[in-house]
């Protein structure tokens, strides 16, 4: 007697990384989609827990973008200091 499963076989696998963190916007708006993002984080990292995001997820997620993007950061003006007052 055998089992049908509804799970495939390989559920143990695991997703390619390019493809988990590639953001779903145009080429053409990628840099203002990641600026925007750094100024919302920024903002949060500043002035602490705004709806339901704290402090400390704000400067974390702020210092990611900013070391991971850095030259558009530096274009931009976003520096890894500007949370620190």
């Amino acid at each position: 007697m055998s089992r049908a499963s509804i799970f495939p076989e390989n559920a143990g696998a695991q997703p390619i990384v390019e493809k988990l963190y590639e953001m779903n916007v145009r080429p053409t708006l990628r840099e203002a989609a990641l600026l925007h993002r750094m100024k919302f984080w920024r903002l949060r990292a500043l002035y602490g827990p705004l709806g339901n995001c704290s402090k400390s997820k704000g400067v974390k997620n702020y210092l990611a973008l900013v070391r991971k993007h850095r030259a558009l950061a530096e274009k931009a003006g976003f520096r890894e200091t500007d949370i620190y007052r």
